[in-house]
Parts: structure tokens; sequence; C-alpha cells
């Protein structure tokens, strides 16, 4: 198996999930399964490749706003497309991949995935922009969902846009297998997200014993 694990320089990647992704490469870092780390929006000046602890560091740096004359939507999909190019022209083994996504903002890159490579996804849920805007109160997102957009305020608009997204990519064909991280977030998605049962698994974090 050739284990292309993404993570990106940004807030949750010091604290949560760039946790999950240090302990899951350690727990995997002996076994027969070829781990690629692929750090996106890196503050590197450079794309550059290095070895840590036995584990392959990609680092593709974040592109320089000031030079882009285009929308950020498509900044995005030009970034992720370029970065998946790249990766093509790296990897040579090209059996039995499967490519490790951990945000929820990653369709972009998992659409330029599945249309450069034959090979697997799996998105990690750590957490939902539409919760998070409202402070994890279920009750409330379920009400937002069932209200037309004129009938709630500001911030539930904008956590009723991100639960559209986030619905999108859980639901979309680029998305082969979701990792729960709780039985809470399972049952979430599936009543709420309307996300089949077969597409999902729950397996709890974990770390290292010292």
């Amino acid at each position: 198996m050739n284990l292309y694990i993404f993570n990106e320089i940004r807030p949750a990647a010091i604290y949560g999930v760039g946790t999950y992704v240090r302990e899951l490469t350690e727990a995997l870092r002996h076994s027969k399964i070829n781990v690629c780390v692929v750090n996106l929006k890196s503050a590197k000046l450079q794309i550059q490749m290095e070895i840590i602890d036995g584990i392959r560091q990609w680092y593709f740096p974040e592109p320089i706003k000031e030079q882009w004359s285009i929308s950020h939507k498509k900044q995005i999909e030009l970034y992720h497309r370029n970065v998946v190019y790249l990766l093509q022209l790296d990897i040579e083994d090209k059996k039995n991949l499967i490519f490790h996504l951990n945000y929820m903002d990653s369709k972009p890159l998992a659409d330029a995935i599945k249309n450069a490579f034959d090979c697997k996804t799996v998105l990690v849920v750590h957490y939902l922009e539409s919760l998070m805007t409202l402070s994890g109160n279920i009750s409330q997102l379920r009400r937002i969902i069932a209200q037309p957009d004129e009938q709630v305020n500001n911030e539930e608009r904008i956590a009723k846009m991100f639960y559209l997204k986030e619905k999108d990519f859980l639901q979309s064909h680029t998305v082969d297998k979701i990792i729960c991280l709780s039985n809470h977030t399972y049952d979430l998605l599936h009543q709420d997200y309307q996300i089949e049962k077969e597409k999902m698994v729950v397996i709890y974090n974990g770390l290292k014993c010292f």
C-alpha cells in the first residue's frame, strides 16, 4: 500500500489535526505501508522533500497571493491541481494508492486526485465548520437547515453555507471512505448529512503509550 497523508500548515495542524497526523505516521512507521506526508501551504520558500524518522515529507509553499489576478476559488483549484501534477511526476509506484485527507474544504484536492490517479480516497472528519460557527449547537443547525434563508440571521446563513458545502463533499464520489473519530459524528453524518453507513467507519483517536 502507498499511503499519502495530506496536512496543511494552519492552526488546526498545530493542534488536533497535527497530533492526529503525527500519531498516525508514528503508528505506521515500522509497517509495510509506504507512507508519505504531503504538507500544503508550507512556509518554506520552495518545494522540497525531506525524510524525518523514516517518513517522507513533501512541502509545497503557499502561493503568493499578490501575484494572482483570479478569484480565490479558482486559485485554490489551480494550486491543488498543480500539487497533484507534481505528485504524478514523483509517484513511481501507482499501485494500491490511498490518499488520506484531513480537511473539510479539500474537495478541489480530492477532485484533482481522482482525475489523476486510479486510487482510493479517505476523508477524516476532525470537525465541521457548520457546527463550529454555531458553537456546536446541533439543534440550531437542524432548525437552520429546515428554514429558508430569509428567516435566518447572517451567522446562521454562514453555518448553512458550510453545511451545504460539507454535505456536497461528503456525498461526492471523490470520497471513497469517511473516518469518524466518534460514534456521535457517525450518527450526525448519517442522520443530518444523509451519508450512507456503508461509506463510514468509526476509528477512535489513538495516542502513543509512554
